[in-house]
Parts: C-alpha cells; sequence; structure tokens
C-alpha cells in the first residue's frame, strides 16, 4: 500500500475519533488488512441500539482500497466526514 494511501486511512480513523468526542455522532472506523478496505458507520448521538434496526445510520461505507477507484473513494469518504465538523 502506498504511504498516500496509507496516510488517508489514518486521517479517517482520527475524523471518526474526533467527531465522536466532539459529539457529533457515534463514529465507527474498521480497517481489514487482509482484504484492505475500510468501513465507517456512524449513528446519531441518542442512537437506540437495543431496537436493532440500523436504518438511521448517517454513515454506511465501504471502500475496497486496492480497486481502481480506491483512492477516490477515500477521498470521498474524508469529504463525507468533513461534512460532520
Amino acid at each position: 500500500m502506498k504511504d498516500k494511501m496509507k496516510d488517508k486511512i489514518v486521517t479517517i480513523m482520527a475524523k471518526c475519533v474526533e467527531l465522536t468526542e466532539a459529539g457529533k455522532g457515534h463514529f465507527f472506523c474498521r480497517y481489514s488488512g487482509h482484504v484492505n478496505w475500510i468501513e465507517v458507520d456512524a449513528y446519531p448521538v441518542g442512537f437506540d441500539y437495543q431496537d436493532g434496526n440500523h436504518d438511521d445510520r448517517i454513515i454506511a461505507e465501504t471502500v475496497w482500497i486496492d480497486n481502481e477507484d480506491g483512492q477516490e473513494k477515500l477521498d470521498e469518504l474524508i469529504k463525507m466526514l468533513e461534512g460532520f465538523e
């Protein structure tokens, strides 16, 4: 993986932490190295996790980094997260 993509992955993870700490929602980020994808889910503050309905997610994105459009999709995800700042 190129350093530029690594930097983008770290940026996405940091934004998820920052947004959650700022009370903008509950942001979850997972990176799976064996398949080289990153997944971000986010739920609004006060989300009821007990009801099992996840239709209220404010983000549900998976980026397959090795795909031809992987870098573009990482940029789109970063911009999406910046929209919550």
